[in-house]
């Protein structure tokens, strides 16, 4: 260990020759690689060895603080996590950590709850909380928190990173300025309109309110009795519950705008002849794609499985391995099922993004589901499902089949509307199926531009 460390203390030794000893040092250190088996022949750094260097540090008189770290590029959901993630095991090493040593202690971004932090704070776990993600979902942070207004709750669903990835700037899910501040902010609109947004789901919300900010009066419309689009199911594990303090969060907005919401209205061309808008906003997603199979009658949508209106058990097969079909299958794992997922490609989630597709296999794996790639689902019967396997035929026992096999918008509305309004406009997955962040960025660009 002393070896390990030589290169740290020496450079540290250097810094402090040239700032002198009245220049606050912090030192960031990984508590712990969490290295999976087989790539090292140990561990890597793990927090009692982190211990012992900041105890060396501390007797030296070479930091002031310790920013703390943890995992590594080989399970990078550790280092910058997602909704898959917990933060339980972070918070056993932080423990450890501080009760050894005397200096200040900050942890990065991996907790997002305020009343977390400052319950941690109070407990003497931490002594700083440092921010990242939460600050590219709500610039605000600090002064909200401070004056417990409503947060906009980062969603750790690490869309930021996937658009760098792909060779982006860094942008965010729910927030749809972020990134594009070229484009200048929210301007009053120099003719105030009349808007009727269809669709209380993100999109739709984010339209009525940017809408509204602008000065129009605007009223949202929304078949069910209350708003929030899919964000119900999007939610519905466990591990997600970021998604309904986002709803809340949306929802008290809501309250706190000039906007109109009528729950339990579906828009139709006399409704929307009622209201004479100057401007129509379709946010009224899609519904899930049936399959033209055998059988049909036997089987549910997953939707309707994750919002609870339909129950499932038993040995349940789900037809489709994309995110929803995954994590239809985690949450009837916790109900005691046995799950079959059924998928026409090579591999399940595969068009998940690429900086969180380890963490959801990770939970998938941790389900128990069997999973049958390059199989299609070609009859469903009361008691099994059969499917095509790369040509053969084979039968999968079912007490239960659940579809999530993609969504399509089967409604005319936009059609309807050219003929009564002027301005009309679809967003979302009404236009084409996407992820929260195409809904959100869409209706901010067209309430912005109106």
């Amino acid at each position: 260990m002393e070896k390990r460390m030589t290169f740290l203390i020496e450079t540290l030794c250097e810094v402090k020759k040239v700032v002198g000893e009245n220049y606050s040092i912090i030192v960031s250190l990984n508590m712990d690689d969490l290295l999976p088996e087989g790539v090292s022949k140990s561990r890597g750094m793990i927090v009692e060895e982190t211990i012992q260097i900041a105890q060396a540090l501390e007797e030296r008189n070479l930091a002031d603080g310790f920013h703390l770290r943890i995992g590594n590029y080989y399970n990078q959901e550790s280092i910058i996590p997602s909704a898959y993630v917990s933060n339980e095991r972070y918070k056993e090493n932080i423990r450890k950590f501080k009760a050894a040593v005397t200096k200040p202690v900050i942890f990065e971004n991996k907790l997002s709850d305020p009343h977390e932090m400052q319950q941690m704070m109070e407990d003497g776990i931490l002594d700083f909380v440092s921010l990242g993600r939460s600050f590219i979902a709500e610039p605000d942070w600090v002064n909200k928190t401070l004056y417990e207004k409503p947060v906009k709750p980062c969603l750790r669903c690490n869309y930021c990173l996937h658009t760098v990835w792909i060779g982006k700037c860094t942008s965010c899910a729910i927030n749809p300025g972020l990134g594009y501040e070229f484009e200048g902010e929210i301007q009053p609109a120099r003719t105030k309109k009349k808007v009727v947004v269809i669709g209380g789901g993100p999109g739709g919300i984010e339209a009525a309110l940017t809408a509204n900010q602008r000065g129009h009066e605007v009223i949202l419309l929304e078949k069910e009795s209350k708003v929030g689009g899919k964000l119900d199911i999007v939610g519905a594990p466990s591990y997600k519950r970021q998604y309904h303090e986002y709803l809340a969060y949306l929802e008290n907005r809501l309250k706190e705008s000039g906007v109109m919401v009528c729950c339990n209205t579906c828009a139709d061309a006399e409704t929307i002849d009622r209201y004479q808008p100057d401007a129509v906003i379709l946010a009224i997603g899609a519904e899930p794609v049936i399959l033209p199979v055998k059988g049909m009658e036997y089987a549910v949508s997953a939707d309707d499985v994750l919002r609870g209106s339909k129950k499932v058990s038993g040995t349940v097969v789900i037809a489709g391995g994309g995110l929803v079909g995954c994590e239809t299958a985690h949450v009837l794992s916790e109900k005691g099922c046995q799950v079959h997922i059924v998928e026409m490609q090579d591999e399940v989630l595969k068009d998940a993004s690429y900086v969180t597709r380890h963490s959801q296999l990770d939970v998938l794996m941790k389900t128990g589901a069997q999973i049958h790639v390059d199989s299609r689902l070609t009859a469903i019967e009361k008691d099994c499902v059969r499917v095509n396997h790369e040509g053969m035929e084979e039968t999968i026992k079912a007490d239960n089949v659940v579809l999530a096999v993609g969504y399509k918008n089967t409604s005319g509305l936009f059609e309807e509307m050219q003929d009564l309004v002027e301005e009309v406009y679809q967003i979302g997955d009404c236009k084409q199926t996407g992820k929260i962040a195409d809904a959100v960025r869409e209706a901010y660009i067209i309430a912005k531009s109106l």
